[in-house]
Formats: structure tokens, sequence, C-alpha cells
């Protein structure tokens, strides 16, 4: 009886024979066999803020939900409000718990009347098609279409340049969180999106045509001083453009008031999406954690997740992400610290190997890109 080897226990993207042969070093994540890195994390990192960066992200969950009454349910148990959210747009927002914790965050996508594309985390993906089937009701459909479409995320300063140069003419983009039909692929969508802190876009291929598409952005790329890029420069850089992570950031003892405020979710709204009591309360009571950026010297040995964050009196937080940063040539993170000690510039300790290490409290994003989204 022939003997399995991890690997073969991982999913695999339409493009894992391809990355294989771009040398790539793979890595296990959410039970897939994903690039780590094909170059290095620092130079593909220095890439998609300087020049261009091709990602594969298929492995992201992405759930189709439609029917006639879609968007009436969906408005109902996010906690986003959808009702004034026009075709062709996409939002972020979240799934949560009855207690306002954070289950998932997504994007969700408005693509016609009648249908939504909601992309989630690889992770949560099964939880997350359980937690809406609980609210199904006749008029909703859902259906994973995660095997069927590939996702590319195409992120930097030249990836117009890039677009252009891959498919001899010139794009035409959404706008900030817009998606459409791409006029460059049959039966896809192009939305102008990304978990970089860069302008760029997503492409969204069905599983038969993604190789091909991916072989003529890489070979663009490589012409423009870009590359393909793995998990750990997408880390790294999201990590910079203050992005959370769900398992890090984001997490069911956590609520989005307490990870930024009001952004992805709408309390005014009258519908009685799940957590929605306990937000009220918390906005009126106020929250006893808030999520930060955080540096460290030059030089400074990297801290870990989980590790402990103190200030005078004793630990007033804890670490959810850490990295070093080519950017900014020192490492730097995220994390949540008691209410009273979120202040920009406040210097606290966290501890590195049993021993105390400065860090500085940063407001996110620590890396924020000059605008450059348009209607274009």
């Amino acid at each position: 009886m022939p003997v399995l080897t991890d690997s073969e226990f991982l999913r695999k993207t339409p493009l894992f024979e391809l990355e294989q042969e771009l040398g790539a070093h793979f890595t296990a994540f959410a039970g897939w066999e994903l690039p780590l890195y094909f170059s290095s994390i620092l130079s593909e990192h220095r890439s998609v803020r300087m020049r261009v960066g091709i990602f594969d992200v298929s492995h992201m969950g992405k759930i189709w939900i439609s029917g006639p009454t879609s968007s009436n349910w969906l408005n109902r148990i996010l906690p986003r409000d959808l009702s004034s959210v026009p075709l062709g747009k996409g939002v972020y927002t979240f799934f949560l718990s009855e207690t306002g914790g954070i289950l998932d965050d997504l994007i969700a996508y408005r693509i016609d009347s009648t249908r939504w594309l909601c992309v989630v985390n690889a992770s949560q993906r099964e939880k997350d098609l359980a937690w809406l089937r609980t609210f199904l009701e006749p008029g909703v459909a859902l259906e994973d279409a995660t095997e069927a479409y590939a996702i590319v995320a195409i992120q930097g300063p030249l990836f117009r340049s890039l677009l252009e140069s891959a498919f001899e003419h010139t794009p035409r983009l959404p706008p900030r969180f817009g998606i459409w039909p791409w006029e460059c692929q049959n039966d896809s969508w192009i939305a102008r999106t990304g978990y970089t802190g860069e302008d760029g876009v997503e492409v969204l291929v069905p599983r038969p045509s993604v190789e091909r598409v991916f072989r003529r952005l890489c070979k663009a790329a490589d012409e423009l001083g870009g590359r393909p890029c793995g998990l750990g420069a997408r880390d790294s850089l999201r990590i910079e453009a203050g992005l959370p992570l769900v398992g890090q950031e984001l997490t069911p003892d956590r609520t989005p008031l307490e990870v930024g405020g009001e952004i992805g979710i709408s309390l005014e709204k009258t519908a009685n999406f799940p957590g929605k009591q306990t937000l009220q309360e918390q906005q009126r009571q106020g929250v006893h954690w808030k999520l930060m950026a955080w540096e460290s010297l030059p030089n400074t040995p990297l801290a870990r997740a989980g590790s402990p964050i103190f200030g005078e009196n004793g630990q007033v937080g804890w670490i959810t992400s850490a990295t070093y940063s080519p950017i900014f040539e020192r490492p730097v993170g995220m994390g949540y610290v008691a209410q009273d000690q979120a202040r920009e510039g406040k210097g606290l300790t966290t501890e590195v190997r049993g021993k105390r290490v400065s860090i500085f409290l940063r407001a996110r994003p620590l890396y924020r890109k000059r605008d450059t989204y348009e209607h274009s």
C-alpha cells in the first residue's frame, strides 16, 4: 500500500504545476499547498511596492448567492448596509456571531440585480457556507464556486502597464471596489481590489483558462521588472498596510468595533443582523481593546504573534502579527492594546526570547500608498 505524503493530502490550485515550473517554494496554508515564495519574500515584497507583482489567490472561497430575494436576504444577515450598493460594486464586511464576534471577513460584490459574489477566506469557507445555510430561505440559492474559478491578483504601481502589455490593449478598469466582466477572457470578472496596500486588480477566471492568463502575465511582468509572488510577501505587505487577517487580528472573541471602528458595519440599518445588539451596546459603552500598528527600532529582534505587550503596570495587550518591513527596514506589526494605552507614539514593550524589547504604537496603516484609484 503506497504511503501518502503530507503534500498529497493538500488541495492544489489550477496553477500548481505552472508554479512548480516557475521554481516556487511551497507551504501548507488552510488545507492548500501554496507558493510561499518564488525568488525571495523580500524581493517579491519590494517588487509589489516599486513595480508590480502577481499572486495566485485561487484558494480563496468563492460563493455565489443568487435569486430574486438574494439582495434583501443578504442585507438582513450581514452587518453592512447593502441596500444602496450599486450593480458592479463590492463592499467589505463580516460574518458575525450572535455576540458580535468576527467569524470571517469578506468582500461582497453585487454582480447584477439577482446575484452576489462573496469572496471569503480559505480557512473559513466551509464554516461560512454552513453559517449561510442556517439562514437560507426560498428564493435564495448558494453555490460554492471555489473549484470552478481561479483568482489572480495583479498589484503594484505598474499594474496597468502589465495588463496592457500582457493583453495588447489599454485595459478598461473598474473604479475602486468596482467589478465588471473582463474583456480579456470569457466568463471572467475584473475587480479593483487587493490585499497589499497598492493599487491593482483581482481577476476571477474559469479554472481551465487561468494557466494561459498567468503565463501571459508572468511574461509581461518579467519585461517590466515585476514577478510572481507568494504568501510570504502577501503577508508582509498586508501587515505594512494594516490589513487584518482571520485567525490573527480577526477572531470570534473580537468585534468589528475593536478592529476598526465602524468599518464594514452599519449599526443604523434597520435589519437585526447577528450581533447587532452587542455592537450597539459596545458602541455606547466604548471598546476596551483597540487594534493598533506598531514598530520597533532597526536591528531589533522580531517578536512573534501572541507575544504579550507590557505597559508600566503589567500586560496591556498582545501582538497579533509581526514581520520585518523591507520599506521601513525594521520590525513592524499589529496588536490589540487597552483603549487607555492606544495612542500614537506610545512606547510599550514586548518579549522576545525572554528579553524585553521596545515597541512604539502607530496608527494603521503604517504604509499608505498615495490614492491612485479613479474611474479609468
